[in-house]
C-alpha cells in the first residue's frame, strides 16, 4: 500500500514538473515573440522614417534658393560667398561640417588628389562644390586654362544637353549635408561655376 501511494506521489510531482516545464515554455515562446514583434514594429518605423527624411532631404530643394557663385580663381569668389553668407542667419554657404581630416581623406580619394593639398585648398578658398560631387567633372580652371588656352573653355562648358534627369537630384544629395540645414538661400562657391550656369541651372530645374 505504501508502494502505491510513493508511486502515486511521484507521479503527481512528474506532472506537476511536466506542467510547470509546458507553462514556462509558453511564457517564454509568447515573450519571445511579444520582443520580436516590437523589434520588428519598431524597425518598420524606422524605415519609414528614413524614407521620410530620404524624401525630404530630394524635395527640399523646391523651397530653396541656390546661388552659384563662379569666376576666375583669386579673382574674390570666397570673398563674395561670405559676404553672401553674411547677409543674414537663411543664407547659407557650404562648409566643412565634419572633422577635417575625414573630409580631407574623402576629397583625396574621391579625386585622386594628394591629401595636404585638399587641406591647404580647403583652408584658403573654402569648400568648393566641385570637391564634394563626382556628377559632372572635376576641372582645375586655373591649372587647365595654362595648358589648355582657348579650348579649355569647350572642356569647362557643360552645356545643357548633358544633363540627365537625374542630374539635380545626385547633385543634391551630395552637397545638402554641407549647408545649414535650416537655411532656405544655398550658397554653392566654384570658380568654374562661371563656364557651367546653362548645365547647373537645367539640372535643378529638371529636379524631381
Amino acid at each position: 500500500f505504501m508502494q502505491k501511494v510513493v508511486v502515486k506521489e511521484v507521479s503527481k510531482r512528474s506532472k506537476r514538473r511536466r506542467h510547470c516545464w509546458i507553462r514556462m515554455s509558453i511564457g517564454l515562446c509568447l515573450v519571445s515573440y511579444v520582443v520580436f514583434l516590437f523589434w520588428f514594429v519598431q524597425r518598420q518605423l524606422r524605415k519609414k522614417e528614413y524614407k521620410k527624411k530620404d524624401k525630404k532631404q530630394a524635395t527640399d530643394v523646391f523651397e530653396r534658393t541656390i546661388v552659384f557663385v563662379g569666376g576666375l580663381q583669386r579673382s574674390g569668389t570666397t570673398t563674395a560667398a561670405t559676404l553672401l553668407e553674411n547677409i543674414d542667419e537663411s543664407w547659407s554657404k557650404q562648409q566643412v561640417r565634419q572633422e577635417l581630416g575625414m573630409i580631407v581623406n574623402r576629397i583625396a580619394k574621391l579625386r585622386g588628389m594628394n591629401p595636404s593639398y585638399v587641406k591647404d585648398t580647403l583652408s584658403s578658398g573654402g569648400l568648393e562644390g566641385k570637391f564634394v560631387q563626382n556628377v559632372y567633372p572635376y576641372h582645375y580652371l586655373l591649372k587647365e586654362w595654362g595648358s589648355g588656352g582657348n579650348t579649355a573653355i569647350d572642356k569647362f562648358s557643360l552645356s545643357s544637353e548633358l544633363v540627365q534627369p537625374d542630374t539635380g537630384n545626385r547633385l543634391w544629395q551630395q552637397w545638402h549635408s554641407f549647408w545649414n540645414e535650416s537655411a532656405t538661400v544655398l550658397i554653392e562657391k566654384t570658380p568654374e561655376n562661371i563656364l557651367m550656369s546653362q548645365f547647373l541651372q537645367s539640372a535643378f530645374q529638371n529636379i524631381t
